[in-house]
Order: C-alpha cells, then sequence, then structure tokens
C-alpha cells in the first residue's frame, strides 16, 4: 500500500478506517476509537522517522547574540526609556517577535524589562548617594523616571521601601525639623 519508509497522511489514515469498514460517526464509538488510534500511530511513526523537532536548547542559542544585542542597547540607553520600536529597529524584528524572545529568556516584556534595568540603577544609585545630600529628585531623572510620584510607586513594589528611605532621608528637611524626625 505505502511504500518502504513512506507513512500515511492523517487524511489517508481516515480514509483507511472508512475502507476496513469502521465509519467515523458520532454514534460508533469504536470507529472513532479506532480512526484515533491510527492517527496516533500515523503520528509516532511520522516523528520517528525524520520530521525531527530541533531540540530546545539549540533554538535557545540561536538567539543569544541577538538577546546580547538587546540588553547592550537597553546598557547604554539606561537614562532613558526604550521603546519596543526602538528595539525592533535595533534588532531586526517585528514586534512580535521581541515580545515572544523576551518573554521566553526574562519572562517580562522588553519595555519593562528595560524598566527593571534602569530601576536597579537607580536604586544602586541611590544606595551610594546616602549622606551625599542628593535628592530623589537628582536621581530619578538621571535614569529616566521623569514622573517622581511613578518612579516612588514602581520603587516601592520592587523593593518594598521609598526611595528616600533607601537614600536615608524621610521627607525635605523643614518638614524634618517640624515633625522632630
Amino acid at each position: 500500500m505505502y511504500r518502504s519508509g513512506q507513512t500515511p497522511s492523517a487524511r489517508q489514515s481516515v480514509a483507511n478506517s472508512r475502507i476496513s469498514g469502521r465509519l467515523l460517526i458520532p454514534g460508533n464509538k469504536s470507529g472513532l476509537v479506532a480512526a484515533e488510534n491510527k492517527f496516533l500511530r500515523w503520528l509516532i511513526g511520522s516523528l520517528a522517522e525524520g520530521a525531527r523537532a530541533e531540540p530546545i536548547e539549540t533554538a535557545r542559542q540561536q538567539c543569544l547574540p541577538m538577546i546580547n544585542r538587546a540588553l547592550e542597547y537597553m546598557y547604554a540607553s539606561l537614562d532613558h526609556s526604550v521603546t519596543a520600536q526602538e528595539l525592533c529597529a535595533v534588532l531586526g524584528l517585528n514586534d512580535r517577535a521581541l515580545r515572544r524572545l523576551f518573554k521566553e529568556f526574562f519572562g517580562v516584556g522588553p519595555v519593562a524589562y528595560s524598566r527593571l534595568l534602569r530601576l536597579n540603577a537607580a536604586h544602586s544609585h541611590l544606595k551610594r548617594a546616602r549622606g551625599t545630600g542628593s535628592t530623589v529628585a537628582d536621581v530619578a531623572p538621571r535614569w529616566g523616571f521623569n514622573r517622581l510620584g511613578a518612579f516612588a510607586r514602581i520603587y516601592h513594589i520592587q523593593y518594598g521601601e521609598l526611595p528616600s528611605e533607601t537614600l536615608g532621608v524621610r521627607g525635605w528637611p523643614g518638614v524634618q525639623e517640624m515633625t522632630g524626625r
């Protein structure tokens, strides 16, 4: 029926079930089970005979140069918010492929990952700036956070404290004197 090394297609498997007298009608469970079994045997045979899937690790390794280029660009652009369009242009990918790549490697999209990098840089800067007289209003814009309220909110979510607490100050100096803190 088939030449050696040839496997039947799914359509041929269904046709074989009809030929063998087991019609695929909703009430005929034995025919449905037989067709399902034939289809599974065909699928397993096809996979075993050469329709091999590329190993996942090989596919991930092929993406590493692209991820490295994206990270280099993000680290070079820590002073502003990187957009998905910028990264698409740098990597030569479309938006969907870029998002899928970042979700696969980092579990978040490219813009969220860039924000996390900038937030981490701001956190390190605030820790180093303790006692130097720097303010959050000085540090946040340096890392591309121009809306201080939004910066304080995401900073608090990420680190469990306000940026001013990391900096070692709580409120403005005049308020500290009035409240005795």
